[in-house]
């Protein structure tokens, strides 16, 4: 069996079913797709399920044999995704009759060889410029700075790449698909942060948000409880840590070339994609480095200052501020390679004093 063939299929070629038949391109793909539930009791032709008796063999063999020629919807979940109207627009090489043609040529082929099905992925399989970083590191201030040079293609924003589903629930693909099939080059920019205040500011972020389940009471019992508080610290060190294992889906490793530690940026260059790394806190004087990596005329722009409303609030932000911690958990945030590559020994110091308990 050749390797990663489904075993659906090797079955079936093992049982000679297939001797006879012309096995499309993109079947094995396909195969990982077909909800068989769903294919089985669907009323894909007139008004009674016609596949009931067959078994999930018969039902995959149907498929192959008949799926295509009857453009049957092997799972729906696919289908939801397609604009019929804007996929014949787009592709007018296809020369689909009708919508009943799009959706076939979509489930069948166009799904498989990295066509856009709506308009929502278009513009992100279009797009160039990817702010792809953790949190809190200036991301918006540089998205509204390229809205207001006049961008007006799509922006990819995102911290994590299973943010897709949520901040992206049109796009069919998924974020290293999007990146491994971009037909332009990509501009990556991401921002790092020393972790420690990186995860105090993601804090206090969360209060803000109705999806986050971190409470003002619940940081609030956190910073009251030091060996709480430095557990949940040291959960989330190591997310930061280990941030850039992804290297942008295509390669790009920010290790690999030495980091400007005094001017706060570099760009690392790829095969075709190109990724600039700054630290925020020189950001201030980096505008004009990022307007040369984009080609773009940007301006300093600061928005999404973490700040809360109201006392208890503001006591709050206060407490966090002057947070000291054990000297083991300030050696795990500031020895790593990730805090070693981007900031110098002074400014690791530094980074200790501020949090050390010196009584």
């Amino acid at each position: 069996m050749p390797h990663g063939m489904p075993t659906d299929i090797s079955l079936l070629i093992d049982n000679g079913e297939l001797r006879d038949l012309e096995v499309d391109n993109y079947l094995p793909e396909r195969i990982r797709l077909i909800d068989f539930e769903y294919y089985r009791t669907a009323t894909h032709c007139g008004d009674k399920p016609d596949l009931l008796h067959l078994s999930r063999q018969e039902l995959l063999l149907h498929n192959i044999r008949r799926g295509r020629l009857e453009g049957r919807v092997y799972n729906p979940r696919i289908l939801q995704y397609l604009d019929s109207g804007f996929y014949r627009s787009a592709y007018p090489e296809l020369d689909l009759m009708d919508n009943a043609h799009a959706r076939k040529h979509w489930l069948y082929d166009g799904a498989f060889q990295m066509r856009a099905p709506n308009s929502v992925t278009k513009q992100i399989m279009e797009s160039y410029i990817h702010l792809f970083q953790m949190g809190k590191v200036g991301s918006k201030s540089i998205e509204e700075s390229l809205r207001m040079a006049g961008h007006t293609k799509q922006v990819m924003h995102l911290h994590f790449a299973n943010e897709m589903i949520t901040t992206y629930p049109d796009c069919y693909y998924s974020y290293p698909e999007i990146i491994r099939d971009s037909s332009s080059d990509i501009f990556f920019i991401t921002g790092v942060r020393e972790p420690i205040s990186r995860i105090l500011s993601g804090w206090i972020e969360s209060i803000k948000s109705h999806a986050s389940s971190m409470s003002l009471s619940y940081l609030e019992d956190l910073l009251d409880d030091p060996i709480s508080l430095e557990m949940s610290l040291e959960r989330e060190l190591g997310t930061i840590a280990d941030w850039f294992k992804h290297n942008f889906y295509c390669g790009l490793d920010v290790y690999s070339k030495p980091f400007n530690q005094e001017r706060g940026f570099a760009i690392v260059s790829g095969a075709r994609h190109k990724v600039l790394v700054y630290t925020i806190d020189k950001l201030d004087g980096l505008w004009g480095d990022l307007s040369e990596f984009l080609g773009l005329d940007l301006k300093c722009t600061r928005i999404n200052e973490t700040r809360l409303k109201g006392s208890r609030e503001q006591e709050l932000q206060s407490r966090i501020r002057m947070v000291k911690l054990s000297q083991k958990i300030i050696d795990k945030a500031f020895d790593s390679k990730y805090v070693r590559h981007f900031w110098s020994t002074e400014d690791i110091i530094k980074f200790k004093g501020l949090y050390a308990d010196l009584d």
